[in-house]
């Protein structure tokens, strides 16, 4: 297995590696102009609008930007997702986030926070609104989503996921 390191570093200087494989390759950082690709096996559930599940693989762009709104480190784009899943965040904000929905670093720089529409508590959700936290650890690769719909939860999703060639 080859090493990837993926580090993100935004106009704070804040940066996030991710890891796999064996050690001793040069780390790839993400910088303002230089989007990453990575890609995700994962199994989503869906409970709201309707119940569904479904397996496969979706890639998401990952951007670092200088100045981003909100104190995020840049935007995270849906780019393509397997046919056959339907229920993953890739389809599910994939007009939402056409343009890129808001990338935060974690707490001690250890995960990416892929977020829909934007960074807020549950509580402050207006009625009808969706509202998604993706979090992919830098350690593992392993991504976690929740997706709430009228402040209920309406999917989770997990898997794993690796930097495209």
């Amino acid at each position: 297995m080859t090493l990837t390191r993926i580090a993100i570093t935004a106009a704070a200087g804040v940066a996030c590696a991710m890891t796999t494989g064996s050690a001793g390759a040069d780390p790839t950082s993400i910088a303002p102009g230089a989007p990453l690709e990575i890609r995700c096996e994962t199994q989503a559930t869906q409970v709201a609008p309707e119940a569904k599940v479904s397996a496969g693989a979706f890639r998401v762009r990952l951007d670092a930007v200088a100045g981003a709104p909100d104190g995020a480190a840049g935007t995270w784009t849906p780019v393509v997702r397997d046919a056959a899943h339907s229920g993953t965040l890739a389809e599910r904000h994939r007009e939402a986030c056409r343009a890129g929905c808001p990338l935060y670093i974690g707490a001690e720089s250890k995960a990416f926070e892929l977020w829909v529409p934007r960074r807020t508590t549950l509580d402050k959700t207006a009625p009808g609104e969706t509202l998604t936290i993706a979090v992919i650890d830098s350690t593992t690769l392993k991504l976690k989503a929740s997706t709430f719909l009228d402040q209920q939860i309406a999917s989770l999703e997990q898997g794993d996921c690796y930097r495209t060639p």
